[in-house]
């Protein structure tokens, strides 16, 4: 059986990247889609990687997509 076709790497990082700076997942998706416009990643797929970013760094508060909703919302009302 022929193995599955692997995701772009660097689209990934890009994901853990935004991730790691507090966007909501479907604020990473709509970036994400606009950089990597021919693999359109699917909200499942983000959710995954918030999934595996929030595994992979306990050590650093990477909040869940509720929690980074809330305050990208609270952070654009300021503004």
């Amino acid at each position: 059986m022929p193995d599955k076709p692997r995701g772009e790497p660097r689209l990934y990082k890009r994901m853990q990247a935004l991730i790691l700076q507090g966007l909501p997942n479907p604020e990473v998706l709509r970036i994400v889609r606009l950089e990597f416009p021919q693999h359109r990643p699917s909200p499942v797929q983000v959710r995954f990687e918030r999934g595996n970013v929030r595994r992979r760094h306990k050590d650093k508060r990477v909040p869940t997509s509720v929690e980074a909703r809330h305050a990208w919302q609270a952070k654009a009302s300021k503004e």
